[in-house]
């Protein structure tokens, strides 16, 4: 599953080399179709990873996703217009950090009736 986050640029990583039958170059055209309230959009990408047959890695801009609906949504993989991969993102709004415990103190207070 991919997951990309609305407020921050970044990148993701998936395996397609082995998809794909004959290399051309390093443009993919992602199709996202949300689960819920059906929108879609359709980018491209261009791999930069440094291991190109291992796996593909894509960057990001926020500023592609910042108006769609957070959630999860289903997407295509097309090299060169064959379908090579589908799958799930999760699009995420990253806020403020969640409260978390970090531990007892050791301090007791005690209370008399």
């Amino acid at each position: 599953m991919i997951v990309i986050d609305q407020n921050n640029d970044g990148k993701f990583v998936i395996a397609l080399q082995d998809k794909i039958t004959a290399y051309i170059d390093d443009n993919y055209t992602f199709e996202f179709h949300n689960e819920l309230t059906h929108e879609e959009i359709t980018l491209s990408f261009i791999d930069v990873s440094a291991f190109k047959y291992r796996y593909s890695e894509f960057n990001y801009l926020s500023s592609s996703f910042s108006n769609l609906t957070a959630g999860f949504w289903r997407y295509k993989v097309l090299y060169h217009t064959n379908v090579i991969a589908t799958g799930r993102m999760h699009l995420q709004k990253t806020t403020t950090p969640a409260v978390q415990y970090d531990g007892y103190d050791d301090t007791a207070i005690v209370y008399e009736k």
